[in-house]
This record gives structure tokens, sequence and C-alpha cells, in this order.
């Protein structure tokens, strides 16, 4: 058999061809990798050097939302989908328009990495893997803390521009997308009333109508809540229950009580001393082992747990007709919740204790030790965005600590994350222990019946 030089030519190129694709690929992989582990290094480190990793497309998202901040009306939000409408908002009320628009796209970027608008669940012993190229387009999955058992729910995705692999923004985008719809289906929510939700919460104050007034068409701005002239006092005392009472153990933190106002279903966590707002001449005097004193110039009244019957099913109040707004949207909630107190969280029934209030009131999410061998575990609960008047609140809970131990046991499992919120629901005495700004805290609240 005569093999001709021309074919052992052809298979030698293609062979040299082959490799070079192989080592071609191996090369992309590894840049692929170095940046994955980059990127969540300086995102978790809050490091500038993030934007100089985006694609050009991920540079440009947040100088797009600054513009929707400081020119969108309420008809232009609300083309957009929930989460671009959160950003663009939480853009507008956190920062005043003179400085968002001063901003550039770098610093956009690190100030919405450092507010939790995008990046909150990397951490940097996080590790690409499940790596796959198609041309100029890549996809991997994190797995957190280089953990086998733990990938990550979304894809990140990259893109070669100009000769180098750049990080795309559309990843952390899936992944807020995602955690944005499991908490849409587990609060059984409208999404434009979970997402207004998510805003009063994250801004820790109400959401008005005048704030879907897009800064650089003001006129003139409506003014806040809080500069408003303070209510009339009702000529009657209002329909007050006292729904929990928290004492501290084994340290000198002062006792708190949670008084409900029934008449409007909202919540109020008082330490001795406080004013009942928006009561002011009502006095929390003291507080007994189940039972408060209320003090005014009227004298003194007792409240004791249990007395007052059941909590009231209190229904968002519609300020406007539901024809204007058959589809719902963020200004539609803001309008329906200017003329009633608090914020959507407590519309919402924030006292009570079925599960889907509870995962309401406040984000509690699990804290890993940084170690990614198997000696790596859950330490506790970290409180993030607390709500004022929260059930969470009302045990003692502030914005920043970790829950490690809920009734004796401690808080180190997944599956006692769950149990946190069967005792939370069910018991009537609960016990927890906190950590916060390094120091133990523990508190027991004595509750009314759940429901």
């Amino acid at each position: 058999m005569r093999i001709s030089w021309a074919s052992i030519s052809l298979v030698l190129l293609l062979s040299i061809t082959v490799g070079e694709a192989i080592a071609e690929n191996e090369s992309d992989r590894t840049e692929i990798e170095e940046l994955a582990a980059r990127w969540v290094d300086v995102v978790a480190s809050r490091d500038p050097a993030s934007y100089s990793l985006l694609s050009s497309g991920g540079q440009a998202y947040y100088p797009r939302m600054r513009e929707i901040a400081l020119y969108a009306d309420a008809e232009q939000l609300r083309e957009l989908d929930s989460i671009d409408q959160l950003q663009a908002m939480l853009l507008r009320t956190l920062l005043e328009p003179d400085i968002l628009e001063s901003m550039n796209a770098a610093a956009l970027l690190i100030f919405a990495i450092e507010h939790g608008l995008v990046g909150m669940d990397l951490r940097a012993l996080d590790t690409l893997r499940e790596i796959a190229i198609a041309g100029d387009a890549a996809t991997g999955r994190l797995y957190k803390f280089g953990s086998d058992h733990r990938p990550d729910r979304s894809l990140q995705y990259f893109v070669r521009e100009q000769g180098s692999w750049r990080i795309e923004l559309r990843g952390e985008l899936e992944r807020l997308r995602g955690d944005f719809g499991d908490f849409v289906e587990r609060a059984a929510l409208p999404a434009s009333e979970a997402a207004f939700f998510i805003l009063e919460l994250r801004l820790m104050r109400k959401v008005m109508p005048s704030d879907f007034v897009a800064p650089r068409a003001r006129i003139a701005t409506a003014p806040r809540t809080s500069d408003r002239p303070p209510a009339v006092l009702p000529s009657l005392p209002p329909q007050l229950r006292l729904v929990s009472v928290r004492h501290p153990l084994g340290h000198s933190l002062a006792p708190a009580a949670t008084v409900e106002d029934r008449s409007e279903g909202l919540h109020y966590v008082l330490v001795p001393g406080d004013s009942l707002p928006p009561y002011p001449e009502y006095r929390l005097e003291r507080i007994e082992d189940d039972r408060v004193v209320l003090a005014s110039e009227g004298g003194e009244w007792v409240l004791r747990l249990g007395d007052g019957g059941d909590a009231l099913s209190q229904r968002l109040r519609r300020s406007m007709p539901l024809h204007r707004d058959t589809s719902g949207s963020l200004l539609a909630q803001a309008q329906r919740g200017a003329e009633r107190a608090g914020l959507m969280a407590q519309w919402r029934n924030i006292g009570m204790r079925d599960r889907p209030q509870l995962l309401q009131q406040a984000w509690l999410t699990p804290v890993y030790t940084d170690d990614p061998t198997p000696a790596g575990r859950m330490v506790g609960l970290r409180v993030r965005q607390l709500a004022s008047g929260s059930f969470w609140q009302q045990l003692g809970m502030q914005n920043g600590d970790l829950l490690k131990s809920m009734n004796g046991r401690a808080v180190n499992s997944m599956d006692d994350w769950q149990r946190v919120l069967e005792v939370a629901q069910n018991d009537r005495v609960i016990r927890i222990t906190l950590e916060r700004a390094s120091n133990e805290i523990r508190y027991q609240t004595q509750t009314i019946r759940p429901r």
C-alpha cells in the first residue's frame, strides 16, 4: 500500500490544527477560571477593579439605570421587569440627583455592590466549574466555597471582547431575578406588591407617590411623610392589645413589649419610657412578667397578654379604584398606601406568624465559615433588612445580628433554619441567642397564642 506525501502532510496538518485548538481551548478555560476567581474576589472585597472585569454590556448597565432613575416617569418604569425597576428606584431614592448624575460608570457599579444591589451572594472562595465554551461566549457555574455539594443556582456568563475574556453582568441579574421569583412564590404576593415591599424594606421608610416623579422632572419636591404636620389625635383611646413581652437574660438591656393598634393592624416594639406612635399621649410606664402599664394624663391602663381577642385580619386598603391600574405597578402600591401609617411590611399583617409573613419581615441569610474543607459549616443566620414592628424585632433581633440558637438548639444547618420558622410559627415562649458586635446576647419572649 502506497501512501503519498500529500496524505502524510494532510494528517500532520490536521494533527497540528487539532492540537492547537485543544491548547487554545485549555488556554481559554484557564483565562476564564482566573477571571471568575478575580471577579468573586473583587466583588467580595468591594474592590473598584471589579468594573474593569466587566464586558461592555455589563459596564453600560448601571449608567442605563442611572438615566432611568433621573428621567423616567412611572409609565416608563412600568415597562421594565421587577429587578430593573428596583435597581432604578433604589438609585433614585438612595442618592441625591446631583450626586447620581455626577457618578461615572465605575462609581455606579461600586455603589451597587456596596449597597447589595448586585453581587450579594458572591464569596471570595467560590470556584467556577462546568465551563462550556462556544466561540466567543462561555458559561460556567460557581460552587459556593468550592464545595462539591453547593452548586450555585444560576450560571455565570463570559464573552470575549478584543481578544480578552470579560464577565457579563447577566449572571448576577439572573440570580437576582431567581431570588425575586422565589420570594414571590413563597410569599404568595403579586409581583408588583412584592417588589414594592422589597423597596420599602431596603429603604426602611415609607415610599410615597412623589418618589415616582423623575428628579429631573420635578418642579417642587413633595413633602415627605415626616415633614407633614402631626395627625389630629383621636378623642377616644385607641384599640390596643399586648402581643409580646421580651426580657433580656443575663445582661442589662431593657425589656421590651409589642403593642398592637388594632384599628390599623400595626405593631410597635417599645421600651419603658417610649410613647406609643401615633398616640404620643400614651406612654409605656413599666413592663411586668406578662403585662404592661400604659400611662397618660387620664391615668394608667394595664394590658395583659392574651387580652383583646383574636388578631384582626387586616386587608390592604385601597386609596384608588382598581380599574385605574389593572396590571399592578410600584406606583399603584404607593398610591394605595399613601393614606396609611407604616410601611408595606406593616400593611401585610407583619405581626402575624404564618410562614409567608415571617419570610417577608426580614432577610435571614445563612452564614458559613470560609473554610472550604468539610470542617466548614453554617454558624447561624445573619439578620438583614429587618422591618420595624416585625415578629423578629419583637424577639430582640436587630440588623446585623447573628442568630446562633433558638429555644436551646444551635442554628448550624438548613434543617435548623426550618426549625427556626417552626418555632416562630408555633411557640408561645421563645428564647434566642444572638451575636451582636462580638457580644453574646440572650432574650426570652412571651407571645400571644399563634393563629
